[in-house]
């Protein structure tokens, strides 16, 4: 194992031991305790990541980190209010921040990401007094995620490293193959077995974290994903419904506007069982356009095809931090080998987070925040629960928007969160 694998495991290791022994000494039944380093205080990656400057205690680089969402200059001089960090005068200091220092949604690194949770964690600790409290429900769920972020990172060690050197490639057409195959292989699971060397990866019916009643391919959550795509070619993720909709980001349907117009776009199941059916029209979206995640999403009808049987699902909100997943189509799938390479090209791209790796974080005002790594062609896809619900349907809490989509109706996003838009504002 590589000393920076190496190292970046113990240091995980060594915090997920530390909460487990010092829960067990106190007595603590929910959530873990805050892990600290020799200083006594939350850890940061600063060791990791120089020049970092700490603002609320959170590390915030001034270049910008990958995985963030992050909202563009406030309008008419509004200013930007910060949810995860009050401020007495007005406008936190990461608030400011941000304002200064945009950046694109870019894959996301884990270990940083964790680190920001425990922080916001320790804050919400000041005002937990009762374990009924609201703050303290969002204190144990907040560790609850950065505890699973850190045991994603004990199972995927390269993947913080992979994250950082794909990031700066994320937008091209043309990334330098070595990088995107180490991301690839680091952070990423994949419905299709890979090739690694002389191995060869187990098949997947659905990501690993779905619940087994929800990964058969014919009633799972592969048969409601769909795969929009343009003259073959995939350009977004999709969430299809047994009433012929299709629910999808509204930018993915405004980027290719004219071809769905033209009928040219189609949807099919990750499952691969039917399809693909032809988008017929919009049914729905917001009464106003806005560049807010609350309201980039569309609902378009899927054109009549006897084929056509596709599971129901359920809209759920999501309250707490927690674990969360999304299957959507990796545009640079072709630096990888496969083993069965006479598979098209929209079944071998089929990507999901590897466990741990996507934590849901925030919602709020109808944006979703996930710690999650999302890349590009994910926009527009479902954002799952791993369990179903009372009805023994799969949730959907969300689905994946972009960068510019951070507005009015939504908070800055938190440092290492994608924003998504929540499932319960769309009609």
């Amino acid at each position: 194992m590589k000393p920076s694998v190496t190292k970046t495991w113990g240091r995980a290791m060594g915090r997920i031991i530390f909460w487990a022994v010092v829960m067990f000494l106190s007595g603590a039944s929910a959530g873990p305790v805050l892990a600290q380093n020799d200083t006594g205080r939350v850890f940061t990656p600063a060791k990791q990541f120089p020049g970092i400057p700490s603002i609320s205690g959170v590390p915030v680089p001034r270049e910008g980190l990958p995985g963030f969402d992050l909202p563009n200059a406030p309008r008419d001089g509004r200013t930007l209010d910060v949810d995860w960090f009050p401020h007495k005068d007005g406008e936190t200091p990461l608030a400011a921040w941000i304002r200064k220092n945009q950046q694109v949604q870019r894959p996301s690194q884990p270990e940083v990401i964790a680190a920001t949770l425990e922080a916001r964690a320790k804050e919400l600790s000041i005002s937990c007094t009762s374990s009924t409290l609201l703050a303290c429900k969002q204190r144990d769920a907040l560790f609850g995620a950065a505890a699973s972020l850190l045991a994603g990172i004990v199972a995927a060690p390269d993947c913080d490293t992979a994250a950082k050197a794909f990031a700066p490639h994320y937008r091209s057409a043309d990334p330098p193959e070595a990088i995107s195959r180490n991301y690839d292989m680091a952070c990423l699971g994949s419905i299709q077995p890979r090739r690694e060397g002389a191995g060869v990866e187990k098949p997947k019916t659905a990501p690993p974290i779905i619940s087994a009643g929800l990964r058969d391919p014919a009633n799972g959550i592969m048969a409601m994903i769909g795969i929009l795509e343009r003259d073959g070619n995939p350009i977004c993720g999709s969430l299809i419904r047994p009433d012929r909709t299709i629910v999808t980001a509204r930018h993915c349907y405004d980027k290719h506007r004219s071809a769905f117009e033209a009928h040219s776009v189609t949807v099919r199941p990750a499952s691969g069982l039917a399809g693909p059916w032809s988008i017929v029209g919009v049914k729905s979206k917001p009464a106003v356009d806005t560049d807010a995640a609350a309201d980039d999403w569309v609902v378009l009808n899927v054109a009549s095809a006897p084929d056509f049987a596709v599971p129901a699902s359920t809209f759920a909100a999501m309250p707490f931090a927690g674990a969360v997943t999304v299957v959507g189509h990796f545009a640079h799938f072709k630096n990888v080998d496969y083993q069965d390479e006479t598979l098209p090209g929209w079944k071998k791209g089929l990507r999901f987070p590897r466990d741990g790796l996507c934590q849901s974080v925030q919602a709020v005002r109808g944006c979703l925040q996930i710690a999650c790594q999302t890349v590009r062609g994910f926009s527009g896809a479902p954002v799952f629960l791993p369990s179903a619900g009372a009805d023994g349907k799969p949730q959907v809490v969300g689905f994946i928007s972009q960068d510019y989509s951070a507005q009015a109706k939504c908070p800055p996003a938190l440092i290492g969160a994608t924003l998504a838009v929540a499932s319960g504002q769309i009609d």
